[in-house]
């Protein structure tokens, strides 16, 4: 996978939130394609983590620490 710019990752979720409206794109495809850009933007912010200060770190750590933590527990409730 190759790394994405911000422009192109919103672009593809505005796309898939456009898909959705119409209905062309049922609720477990929309899950699917969401996690797959969620892929995308994992990559492209781990290619860019050296780029980023140490205050831009310490700014984005809660909020994807709170996003894995739930996710992770939700998905254990599952299991």
């Amino acid at each position: 996978m190759t790394a994405q710019t911000a422009d192109e990752l919103d672009q593809r979720l505005r796309a898939l939130k456009e898909q959705r409206r119409e209905g062309t794109l049922d609720l477990t495809g929309y899950y699917k394609e969401l996690l797959a850009l969620a892929g995308m933007l994992i990559e492209s912010l781990t290619e860019e983590v050296d780029k980023l200060s140490e205050e831009e770190v310490s700014i984005q750590v809660p909020l994807l620490l709170v996003f894995v933590e739930e996710q992770i527990r939700k998905f254990g409730n599952r299991e």
